[in-house]
Formats: structure tokens, sequence, C-alpha cells
């Protein structure tokens, strides 16, 4: 009898033993055929979609999960659900999504979430029936990264190209519509170092044409290119033969009359553009922000944006390349760039407008 129950005692320590050698490799065989089921769960959703092309594209920048880090899925879940409301409450078709990089010590980096997220807000945005317009920017806590001259500029251009070709890959896979190539003209004018607009033009056409071909045989989507500083200097030097679509910043300022102006000029420069080049062009980012501080003066514009939107509405109706508008934002407050819109009266005026122009 004692040797009987011994020999069960040590037959009972023997599977401990052999499930605690062998569990890692277990738990990891599970967690590999659950990821293998997740991504299967994914492709088989994907094929499912197809890519849509609005003719008019109309978003409006939301608070978006990559910008969080990690969130409690409770947490992602409601801000999700509340992102989404833009297509009921603001008439928009298309869905932004930046899957970006900071750029640190002289390399990119994507932190694991930031994909993650991204992959869980462009599911959510496709299976709402939207389009998706997905850019990979790079940011660094001080701001755009910093240079000692215009060799190494084209150096980390050279590098963001390359993340570039990936990144296409990416949005190959998941049946993106538009794929944003993030403003080198901006990150050029933002230097310790003068530069003037030929050069400017010369390293963003250089860029370009490194790029977009090499984008081209690994995505079948459209490749716009925002121009980051279109008020402040003749961006019809670039050449953007080879884009689907080019897109241009407005912001505002307190002056209105000013303000008028400065979107006349930007709309005349832009026309021509997309003229002599035969490619549309989008509003890219559309900011009114709610105060303004002018050469010491403040000005409190809440409230009485309206006119700002409005002026700018009319002179999208009128514009015959005019393919697209990003309001920015929907409910994201930077400091400084307090553009917020939602739970104001700008909610249904931008709603008119959406619902109207085809």
């Amino acid at each position: 009898m004692m040797k009987k129950r011994f020999i069960i005692i040590l037959s009972i320590l023997v599977i401990i033993a052999v499930l605690l050698i062998f569990k890692p490799f277990i738990f990891l065989s599970l967690e590999n055929e659950r990821q293998e089921s997740s991504q299967e769960s994914i492709e088989e959703t994907l094929r499912e979609f197809e890519r849509i092309y609005p003719e008019k594209i109309k978003l409006v920048y939301v608070n978006m999960l990559t910008m969080q880090g990690p969130l409690s899925e409770e947490k992602a879940n409601i801000l999700l659900e509340e992102n989404l409301l833009v297509k009921e409450r603001l008439s928009t078709n298309t869905y932004p999504l930046d899957d970006g990089f900071q750029y640190v010590n002289g390399e990119f980096v994507k932190n694991p979430d930031v994909r993650e997220n991204t992959v869980k807000e462009l599911l959510a945005a496709k299976n709402a029936g939207m389009s998706i317009s997905l850019v990979s920017s790079w940011w660094t806590p001080e701001g755009d990264p910093q240079f000692k001259n215009i060799k190494e500029v084209k150096e980390f251009l050279n590098e963001y190209a390359d993340i570039l070709v990936e990144e296409a890959k990416f949005a190959e896979d998941y049946k993106v519509e538009y794929f944003e190539l993030y403003e080198p003209d901006h990150l050029v004018w933002h230097q310790p170092f003068s530069v003037d607009e030929d050069t400017v033009a010369e390293i963003v056409n250089e860029f370009k044409e490194n790029v977009v071909p090499r984008i081209r045989r690994v995505y079948k989507g459209k490749i716009g290119y925002q121009i980051g500083n279109a008020g402040e200097w003749n961006f019809t030097k670039l050449n953007v033969s080879g884009l689907d679509y080019f897109g241009v910043l407005v912001g505002g300022m307190c002056d209105f009359d000013m303000f008028k102006q400065k979107v006349d000029e930007i709309f005349s420069k832009a026309e021509q553009l997309s003229d002599s080049s035969d490619v549309p062009w989008v509003i890219s980012e559309l900011w009114i922000n709610k105060f303004y501080n002018e050469e010491g003066t403040f000005c409190n514009l809440t409230g009485k944006r309206s006119k700002y939107y409005e002026y700018v509405f009319e002179k999208a109706k009128a514009s015959k390349n005019l393919k697209g508008i990003m309001i920015d934002t929907w409910n994201v407050d930077e400091p400084d760039f307090e553009t917020s819109i939602k739970n104001t009266n700008l909610e249904q005026i931008i709603k008119n407008f959406f619902e109207t122009w085809n």
C-alpha cells in the first residue's frame, strides 16, 4: 500500500516537473497560436474591404489613440467611439491616422503601442465605412530635428525615405486609400541656418523623386504631400508631378481682412501649381485658433470663428481643382493651438458644407 502511494506521489511530482520545464514552450506556442489567429482574423476582415475614393475628401483631425500611448482597452474604446462620431455629426467620409516616429539620438523609433493603436483605429474606421488617410510623421521633444547644414538635412530625409517605403507596405496590407508624405519643406525652413526658396524646392523635389517611385512599387493607393509653410513662400517652385495630390496648410489670424488676403494668396498659388502640373490639391489642415496674440494684442475669437471657416468654404466651392479639406480639430486643443470645434456652432456649419460640397 505504501509502495503504491509512493509511486502515485512520485508520478505526480514527475508530471509537475515536466510541466515546469516545458511551461514556457507551451505558453509560447499558445501565444503564437493566438497571434496567428488574430492576424488571420484581421486578414479575413481586410479581404472584405475595398478601397473607397470619395469625390471629395472630407475629414476632421481627431484625438487619435496613437497620440495617447498605452491605454486601457476601456479608455481606448471610449475615445475611439467619440472619434467615430465625426462621420455622423460632421458628415466626414475619411479618417485621419498618424503612424508616426520619434526621432531620438539620430534614429527613428516607433513605440509598439503606436502601431497597435493604428491598426485598432484603422479597422474601426473602415468598419464605419470611412476611407483612411495615413501619415507617418516624425517628432522630437524639442520640435523639428536640428542640423548643422543642408548635407545633414538630406541624410535625414534619405533615412526617412527608407522608413516611408516600409510604412507604405503596411498601408498596402491594410488597403489604406491615402498615404501622405510628411512636410520636408517645413523641416528645412526651421533649421538654425538660412535657406532660400530655390534651395528648399530643390531639397523637397529631390526627396520626392527618390521616394515616390519606391512607394509606387509597394503601394497601390493614392500618394499626397503636405506643404508645411504654404503661406510663407512661393511653393509653386515645387515639382508635384508623380503625386496624386498635394496639400497646403491654411491657418487663421486675428485680423480677418489679413486672413482673407492670405487665403486668397494660398488658393491662387495652389490653383496655379495644380493647373501647371495637372495634379489636384487639398487643404491638408484648416485651423482657426480660439485665441491669438498678434504683436502683443490679445484677440479672443471664441464663438466668432464661423466667418473664417465660411470664407474658406466659399473659396472651396469656387475652386475647380480642390479635392479635399481636413478641419483641425474635432476634439484636440494643443498649447497655442486651441482649435477644437467639438460642441460648438461650427459643427453645423462644417456639416452643412461637407454635405453640399460635391
